[in-house]
């Protein structure tokens, strides 16, 4: 189910389940409700993006998170088949939905597919993560991962 609700279609999100789409479309009925909790959007100081490399059945996918450093909540999570800008930008687009006014500082590991993404969605004083906030992160994508 978080698969689909993060991006994938009901096919794609079934191929690493080992289901048919119909079945995770039928999961993902049963349990939407579990998704429906919001993420309001309000002013926002600090933020930090990551991303995480997974490997399902020989397919390589893409996992990104977004943290709100000042109250820890998950502002946004998605999944992509690709790693650059262009995914980056998708992703910060989805980001700014739950920004209200000036858009927040934002922290990220350095990566090269940010700089431009960030620059196309306005952010403010990118900064490079402080290894413990690398770590929050990457324990919350491992959370995803179910490693």
């Amino acid at each position: 189910m978080l698969l689909y609700h993060a991006g994938l279609s009901y096919e794609k999100a079934g191929m690493f389940a080992g289901a048919s789409y119909e079945v995770v479309s039928e999961w993902y009925q049963k349990g939407k409700e579990l998704f429906e909790v919001s993420i309001k959007k309000k002013k926002r100081k600090r933020i930090a993006v990551d991303d995480k490399e997974i490997t399902i059945n020989r397919t390589t996918i893409f996992i990104w998170g977004t943290v709100d450093l000042d109250d820890e909540k998950t502002l946004a999570v998605w999944v992509s088949f690709g790693r650059n800008g262009l995914e980056a930008k998708v992703f910060l687009k989805k980001v700014r939905c739950a920004c209200k006014g000036r858009l927040p500082r934002i922290f990220v590991d350095g990566s090269t597919w940010y700089p431009w993404a960030i620059a196309k969605q306005a952010f403010r004083n990118v900064q490079s993560y402080l290894s413990d906030l690398e770590a929050l992160l990457s324990d919350y994508l491992v959370i995803l991962n179910g490693e």
